[in-house]
This record gives C-alpha cells, sequence and structure tokens, in this order.
C-alpha cells in the first residue's frame, strides 16, 4: 500500500510539475517526454502499472547507473517495497509487449518526421 500511495502522489507531483512549468514558460522538452509518456497510457490496463513504466523510463534517462532494478529503487529512493513493485511490473499481465511496440510505433509515426536509414528516407 506504501507504494501505491507513493505512485499516486508521483503522479500528482508530476502533473503538478508539468501544468505549472507548461503555464509559466515554455518547456518544450517536458513537454514532449509527459506526450511521449501518456501516448503509452493505452497499452496498460491498470493506471498503478502505466505509472511504473513510466518511472522505468525516466529512470533509464535519469538515473547515473542501471545495474538493474535496484538501480530505479536508488534513483526514486525506493527501498524493498519498491523493488518488488519493480519487479512485478516485469512479470505483469497488465500490458503485453505488442500492445507497447503498437503504440511506440504510433507515436513515432505521429511525430511526423522522416527517418533515414544510412541517407536514404525510410518513411515520409
Amino acid at each position: 500500500m506504501q507504494v501505491l500511495f507513493w505512485l499516486h502522489s508521483f503522479k500528482k507531483k508530476c502533473m503538478d510539475l508539468f501544468v505549472e512549468n507548461i503555464i509559466k514558460k515554455d518547456v518544450r522538452m517536458l513537454t514532449y517526454i509527459y506526450k511521449a509518456l501518456y501516448s503509452f497510457r493505452d497499452a496498460f490496463s491498470r493506471n498503478s502499472t502505466w505509472l511504473l513504466f513510466c518511472m522505468i523510463v525516466l529512470g533509464f534517462m535519469g538515473a547515473d547507473e542501471i545495474i538493474g532494478i535496484s538501480s530505479f529503487c536508488r534513483f526514486w529512493g525506493l527501498g524493498g517495497n519498491g523493488y518488488h513493485s519493480f519487479l512485478n511490473f516485469f512479470r505483469s499481465s497488465a500490458y503485453s509487449l505488442e500492445g507497447l511496440m503498437f503504440f511506440r510505433g504510433s507515436f513515432v509515426l505521429a511525430q511526423n518526421e522522416t527517418v533515414r536509414v544510412q541517407g536514404r528516407a525510410v518513411r515520409h
């Protein structure tokens, strides 16, 4: 229950931070990251699983080292309960790899950018 409370608190703090920064000044990178993470929301049947996904992605972006799940726990300041929550995330039936791949593809295509591989356009 402590981790679930923390997740909801984390969500509120993030939303407050995003709203505050978006309204007060132009923070394009935070907006982009928020939209990118939110585009995956429908890939998860439970909100708490999506929040853990967001924590993992942000952990990859911000952690000093990525040795394992304990690296995310250190980054977020979580103890043993956080460790088990992350472990349970990877075993969860609240999402599927196919769903994540679909939403990732949808997000990438929505960017409307030409992708080049070895100088050749592969998408217009």
